[in-house]
């Protein structure tokens, strides 16, 4: 099995460490990326990739794009946002391409697919962004997986403006973002209900967004009615079977960050959502509370999902195996 990693960025490194990491589990022979635009200070990074066994191609590596393409199997599409669309075409033509995959804001390269929701998958696969795995993982979890029993849904999510190693979209206050729809609110809300419409669900809900002069991780405000009245107790345990979330007893987003960058591997946290656990409010049927959300993370797994699922599909037990192996459910 070969695959390419279209894109050496935040999210493309952090794949292709879990790619190298665990490539006996997923059955990977060749791991090959592609960087279209290297600086000089990227070399000492791109020497690294090497010593994991990558194969760089392009203007930064010993072959052409053009050279592998058509021996490539699949394609994570992880450049900036609207490159992976435009490439799509490109990628339809590869001889021997049995699909791929575009990250967060590529909703027209593909269906979206979010892990653990038992979604269908198809040649091309939107994975949608880190805050709206997290909205949906909030909804997975409080109705303990029967998506039925929400009524509605109301989140605020709180982002970060930029990564630790980033320095192009910081902000010196608080930013507003724009409602997108009239109903939903933002992408967060807009791109759940998309995915949940997969699934035959329609459920009111509503997202709103501001971003933080922060460089840690987003957090998301969520407020969920249920069909039936609950307990905290009965919230928490809910949680805890929910094998992609996480829960913690830390309020500052800066510590949690702290733990991935010590424990996760590349220095990321993989759960979908991780719940400040401690700090929930529960009142009959509603439950609100706070979720960490650990961007860049916590798409990894239903990238590597939906690329199993294309490839070999069936393979649910190597899924738990990837997912025990990086997750730290509590922090």
């Amino acid at each position: 099995m070969r695959v390419l990693v279209n894109g050496v960025g935040n999210i493309g490194t952090t794949l292709l460490q879990v790619l190298t990491t665990h490539r006996s589990l997923l059955g990977i022979d060749e791991i090959h990326a592609h960087k279209a635009t290297a600086h000089a200070w990227d070399e000492a990074q791109l020497r690294r990739l090497k010593g994991l066994g990558v194969v760089l191609v392009g203007a930064h590596g010993s072959l052409p794009l053009e050279a592998v393409c058509d021996d490539v199997d699949y394609v994570f599409d992880t450049g900036r946002p609207g490159g992976g669309v435009a490439r799509r075409t490109a990628y339809a033509g590869w001889r021997q391409l049995r699909g791929g995959s575009a990250q967060g804001t590529e909703h027209a390269f593909g269906t979206p697919y979010v892990h653990g929701l038992g979604l269908p998958i198809e040649r091309w696969t939107h994975i949608p962004s880190c805050n709206t795995h997290s909205a949906l993982a909030i909804l997975q979890t409080l109705s303990d997986g029967d998506l039925d029993e929400i009524v509605s849904a109301d989140f605020v999510v709180a982002r970060r403006s930029e990564d630790i190693g980033n320095h192009e979209r910081l902000v010196a206050g608080n930013v507003v973002a724009r409602h997108l729809d009239p109903v939903l609110g933002t992408h967060h809300a807009i791109d759940a209900d998309a995915v949940l419409r997969r699934l035959g669900h329609r459920i009111p809900m509503q997202s709103s967004d501001i971003t933080t002069p922060s460089q840690f991780l987003h957090a998301t405000r969520f407020t969920v009615r249920l069909r039936t009245a609950v307990t905290a107790d009965v919230v928490q345990a809910r949680i805890e079977r929910n094998p992609l979330a996480g829960t913690t007893r830390i309020f500052d987003s800066n510590k949690v960050f702290e733990i991935g960058r010590r424990f996760g591997l590349g220095g990321r946290l993989y759960n979908q959502a991780i719940f400040v656990a401690e700090n929930l409010l529960v009142s009959g049927d509603e439950v609100r509370g706070w979720v960490v959300v650990p961007q860049e993370g916590n798409t990894i797994l239903s990238t590597i999902g939906a690329f199993l699922e294309r490839t070999e599909p069936g393979r649910g037990e190597v899924m738990e195996e990837l997912a025990a192996r990086l997750l730290i459910r509590d922090l």
